[in-house]
């Protein structure tokens, strides 16, 4: 690999090198960069408390969860959050002077809070003897063994012989509380309900994702259209995942909650790399790409005859359209990757004939996180999505001079030229309230803010 990568640089610019790149480091950057404990743990009630729960999907996960392990959804991840807090609550200093204090009981750690059978169950599911992490680390595999931390996640404490457990990185806990939790959940189903699960996940991703969206319009005053359809009885079906309106720009939305497989990602094979990246996010049919373009390609048609429709949506004041995909895989979203997805754009539109009135600028490739930052600044009077979204479009695209680019880079330099400044948001107060019955639960009493007094004590 790295011999291909210093053969690389001879070539000239092409948005393939920096998917070699992403192999080399993918693996390492999701490893030190957890998913932020707030956002994750309020992004996962969301979903899976509340939206899994109106009966829009074919399947609630939170139910398949407890039928298969025997434990509540909630109870879950309040044991998830109080082993991890077990480690965030310890300065870095203090674990290094008395490592036993990264030692858990598991049998006396939940004190009376959580019944025995359930710390059991929990434990039993969070973690590993010494033997069985040897074994399935010894086990033959395509993957490249240190990049592939599978083991670890699965299951991310370790057994130890004298009865207590230990997590080799607490990282691993913290991702239990995102994606981690979904995988929990499907990893403990089989067959055509496990393919179910996945179908599920990515309508409950979809209505997530448009319930943020459409909240941030709402408080700018744009319109904003989540699942729209077209107009014609013989098109009569779902067009973008979204479209936002802000004058005469409109935003395509595409969500993609799936997942690149293990062997795409830490197997250094470009080839298996890129052809998994193309066949759910690129420009194989019915990948987010690819539905953009041609979505982009019926609706704003050169020829009258050819252009579709959407039902109860008046684009005729539309002169520029904002492609936007927007993902939970880190690996999709990457600054290395966005390039090739930008370019495999951009290919696919010089084979559409679009109306002359419109343009259409860059890709834009976000994680849902950028989603949820953009919520922080709703309620800022200055703060309209389309201006934002145009910004980084016109700005983003990663051609010769301007290769590696990401969301989150352009979106800084929108907020500091326009003199926005971040607000609470109900996401902060939806995490209090979430702490607050984890503390409950486990110590009768809400969590106190820390005074003067308690920092000099």
């Amino acid at each position: 690999m790295s011999a291909q990568i210093a053969a690389d640089r001879k070539k000239p610019r092409t948005a393939e090198r920096y998917l070699r790149l992403q192999l080399a480091v993918g693996s390492g950057i999701e490893i030190f960069n957890p998913p932020p404990v707030p956002t994750s743990i309020v992004r996962s009630q969301t979903i899976f408390e509340d939206i899994a729960t109106r009966g829009t999907t074919s399947a609630n996960l939170s139910d398949l969860f407890a039928q298969q392990s025997g434990l509540h959804l909630d109870s879950y991840v309040d044991m998830i959050f109080g082993a991890l807090a077990g480690y965030m609550s310890r300065r870095p200093q203090q674990l290094l002077d008395d490592p036993a204090l990264t030692l858990f009981n598991p049998v006396t750690f939940f004190g009376n809070s959580i019944s025995s059978e359930a710390a059991y169950q929990f434990w039993s599911m969070e973690s590993h003897s010494i033997d069985e992490l040897a074994s399935s680390l010894s086990m033959p595999s395509a993957l490249v063994s240190h990049k592939d931390f599978t083991a670890f996640r699965m299951k991310p404490f370790i057994r130890l012989s004298s009865g207590s457990v230990i997590s080799p990185h607490p990282g691993f806990v913290q991702e239990k509380l995102k994606i981690g939790l979904f995988w929990t959940i499907v990893n403990s189903l089989q067959g055509d309900i496990r393919q179910k699960a996945f179908d599920t996940w990515g309508n409950l991703f979809e209505i997530y994702v448009n319930e943020l969206l459409s909240d941030t319009a709402r408080a700018s005053r744009e319109q904003y259209f989540a699942f729209p359809e077209y107009k014609a009885k013989k098109h009569h079906h779902e067009s973008f995942d979204s479209i936002l309106i802000s004058g005469k720009v409109c935003v395509a939305i595409e969500c993609k909650g799936g997942f690149l497989p293990n062997s795409a990602k830490y197997a250094d094979d470009l080839e298996k790399y890129r052809s998994s990246l193309d066949k759910k996010f690129g420009t194989e049919k019915g990948a987010g790409v690819e539905q953009l373009a041609r979505k982009i390609g019926h609706v704003f048609a050169a020829k009258k005859e050819d252009e579709r429709e959407l039902e109860g949506i008046d684009l005729s004041q539309v002169k520029i359209v904002v492609p936007v995909l927007v993902v939970q895989d880190n690996f999709a979203s990457s600054r290395l990757t966005t390039p090739w997805l930008a370019k495999a754009f951009r290919d696919l539109m010089r084979k559409q004939s679009l109306s002359r009135r419109i343009v259409v600028v860059s890709l834009l490739v976000l994680h849902v996180e950028d989603i949820e930052s953009l919520q922080t600044y709703m309620q800022s009077g200055n703060f309209r999505l389309g201006d934002c979204f145009l910004f980084a479009g016109k700005r983003g695209d990663p051609g010769l001079f301007q290769p590696v680019f990401q969301f989150s880079d352009i979106f800084e330099d929108f907020l500091k030229e326009n003199g926005i400044g971040a607000i609470s948001h109900r996401q902060n107060t939806r995490f209090s309230e979430i702490v607050n019955r984890i503390t409950l639960r486990f110590f009768g009493q809400t969590l106190e803010p820390e005074t003067e007094s308690d920092g000099a004590a």
